[in-house]
């Protein structure tokens, strides 16, 4: 079992794996891919994303690689593999808001504020997350894009308008 492996269980802790990543004990592009196994593997049962963007978070790792490995200056999240609300926009899909009012999403070409500053800081943005339409609710249960199960026991919701 790799570092990244072992470091994607539930409760990994960010800043230890961004230590690891200053230290060139862990891989950005090894934890990024670990991280995608792991969506890959779970999210057709648990509902959690409704766009993973693997080559951008991917091409982003690699970058992220090289920074560490030429000795950049590095953010307080380099290399670290996020996922944002399908309410907040940014660059590689459409925003959907869970609702197919906006049709196939809304693509405005540009990050959300929050998405700057998270890329500023050095993370890296691996897909948008399900969440109840228009996140106007608390089951997280969409009739959309189906419901985020809670990962823990899937015949409970996950809740909250976030799940």
């Amino acid at each position: 079992m790799t570092l990244a492996t072992r470091n994607t269980e539930p409760g990994a802790d960010a800043m230890q794996l961004a230590q690891a990543i200053r230290s060139k004990r862990l891989s950005p592009l090894e934890l990024v891919e670990a991280i995608l196994a792991r969506i890959a593997r779970y999210n057709p049962l648990l509902g959690a994303y409704l766009a993973v963007f693997e080559e951008e978070a991917r091409s982003a790792a690699r970058r992220a690689e090289r920074d560490v490995m030429e000795g950049r200056e590095l953010g307080l999240l380099h290399g670290i593999p996020i996922s944002v609300k399908d309410l907040i926009e940014t660059v590689e899909g459409p925003t959907t808001g869970g609702s197919r009012l906006y049709g196939a999403g809304i693509r405005s070409g540009r990050d959300a504020l929050v998405v700057q500053r998270l890329r500023r800081a050095g993370a890296i943005v691996l897909g948008k997350t399900n969440l109840h339409e228009l996140a106007y609710g608390v089951t997280t249960v969409n009739e959309h894009f189906g419901p985020a199960r809670n990962p823990y026991d899937r015949e409970r919701m996950a809740g909250g308008s976030s799940g």
